[in-house]
């Protein structure tokens, strides 16, 4: 029965937590990763973040660009990149504002068939 109180509790608090990301998730396409009950023994939440790409090419789409093609491309993918970077730090600020003794961890995952990267934010004991 404690267990059962503990998860019904922590639903609020993921409710809030799924607030607190809808930008990114929306966004970013950014997923949270959900946890089958059973094993969610804790509070906990997990998203997983798509990490801009800033590789640049001086060829788009078989078509050679000149210096300046390639300069603004780099620059606009470099400040895709900076708002990713400070949505997601805007975003672990309000945690740490509503839940103070919150644990959040990090991890770059690569999937090696894509090369896609993936900021994965885990986040632990948020119960108020």
């Amino acid at each position: 029965m404690r267990y059962l109180k503990k998860y019904n509790e922590s639903k609020d608090d993921i409710v809030y937590l799924h607030q607190i990301f809808a930008d990114l998730i929306e966004d970013y396409g950014a997923k949270h990763v959900k946890i089958p009950p059973q094993y969610n023994t804790h509070s906990y939440y997990e998203i997983s973040i798509p990490e801009i790409s800033i590789k640049n090419s001086p060829r788009e789409n078989g078509v050679s660009r000149n210096l300046d093609e390639y300069l603004d491309s780099y620059i606009e993918k470099t400040e895709k990149v900076v708002k990713l970077c400070n949505e997601i730090k805007s975003c672990i600020n309000r945690i740490r504002d509503s839940f103070p003794n919150v644990k959040i961890e990090y991890s770059v995952i690569v999937n090696s068939d894509t090369n896609r990267r993936d900021i994965r934010l885990e986040i632990y004991d948020f119960d108020k």
